[in-house]
């Protein structure tokens, strides 16, 4: 790729980590952090339902995060927060 390709992709918004998301490379690393739901400062940062889930990529060196309401997500796995 380059600067001038690599410029086009970011005007975007997205990088080529985020396409390996994007093309479905990266998903058996995906999983859900919130389903059918958010925690909005809006609504007091308590857990509100909704027909959107919060997906990240975990695979190493990506971490994506994107909100969707597509049917896959039901074929995903929960992931769980690491408490230190």
């Amino acid at each position: 790729m380059d600067a001038t390709e690599f410029s086009a992709q970011m005007r975007r918004g997205y990088s080529s980590k985020a396409d390996a998301c994007r093309d479905k490379t990266h998903r058996s690393s995906w999983g859900v952090m919130v389903r059918l739901g958010n925690y909005s400062a809006f609504n007091g940062y308590h857990f509100t339902p909704s027909d959107y889930s919060l997906v990240r990529c975990g695979h190493p060196g990506c971490g994506r995060m994107w909100r969707t309401k597509a049917s896959y997500v039901s074929e995903l796995p929960d992931l769980t927060r690491e408490r230190g």
